[in-house]
């Protein structure tokens, strides 16, 4: 017996200090599972490719999952592109799940994340990208008179939200909202009639509120007779738009002849902003 108890005690130390290894020889914690088997034979510390398909528990309690030294007390954060974690219901109340639980749920007919504050589940506030949009137009474009033409081919300096088609002029929301539209067409300098005017108009398919505007300039004035000059043509309106819905610009003269945007598109630019 006494046996027993001296080959015990001289075994025990090494016992509390072991590290084990599954599939590889050289454990790098506590405990630690080389599920390729891709880690170095020697001492060497696996590359963290290497590390991709390891878990370890450190003495200190830590799980990594392609982390050989995790940080915290669970850790993913490998070499891998694929570290999401996959979060999912759960039936418990709050207090049951008790304060900072998480679970990923439905509330309506909106699906996020939720957290317990060991009394009720609070549904994590979310924010989503708004649109803004600012595009010039650089190339001439040739409106005939007394005919609406859609104002094309646009060179984008900000979109957000990619949903501003350049070459049709079409915005399209990418969420529910209210957008303020300002756009700015100028004509090149040509012959104008007396009593011609211009109108630059926003058109979209909203289902609420007002699906156009039409803002309308008149040249030259009552007596004033025929002229020559550039025109300057504004329209700003806001749209109250659901998510796909769209806008487009478009432009109408009757100068009894045709005439073409000029090609500075600092003249000739479209600003959309998600309010």
């Amino acid at each position: 017996m006494k046996k027993y108890i001296l080959t015990f005690l001289t075994l025990a130390p090494m016992i509390i200090v072991a590290q084990v290894g599954i599939r590889t020889q050289k454990p790098q914690q506590i405990f630690h599972i080389d599920v390729a088997t891709n880690n170095p034979t020697d001492n060497t510390a696996p590359s963290p490719a290497q590390a991709e398909d390891d878990f370890v528990v450190t003495k200190d309690g830590r799980v990594g999952v392609g982390v050989i030294n995790p940080a915290v007390r669970f850790d993913i954060r490998s070499n891998s592109s694929e570290n999401a974690i996959g979060i999912g219901t759960t039936a418990q109340t709050a207090a049951q799940a008790k304060g900072g639980a998480i679970q990923y749920h439905e509330s309506g007919t909106s699906w996020g994340l939720s957290y317990s504050d060991g009394t009720n589940w609070h549904f994590l506030p979310t924010s989503s990208v708004k649109a803004l949009v600012y595009a010039g137009k650089s190339s001439a474009q040739t409106f005939a008179n007394g005919t609406i033409a859609n104002v094309t081919n646009w060179n984008v300096l900000i979109d957000r939200t990619n949903s501003f088609d350049p070459t049709t002029g079409v915005f399209t929301a990418p969420n529910d909202g209210e957008y303020i539209v300002s756009v700015n067409i100028v004509t090149q300098s040509g012959s104008i009639s007396n009593n011609s005017n211009t109108e630059t108009i926003l058109t979209s398919t909203a289902t609420n509120g007002i699906p156009e505007f039409r803002c309308v300039n008149a040249y030259p004035g009552y007596g004033t007779g025929t002229g020559s000059n550039r025109t300057g043509n504004n329209c700003t309106a806001i749209f109250q738009l659901k998510k796909n819905e769209t806008i487009r610009p478009r432009f109408l003269q009757n100068f009894n002849s045709s005439i073409n945007s000029t090609t500075n598109q600092a003249d000739n630019s479209i600003t959309i902003t998600q309010l």
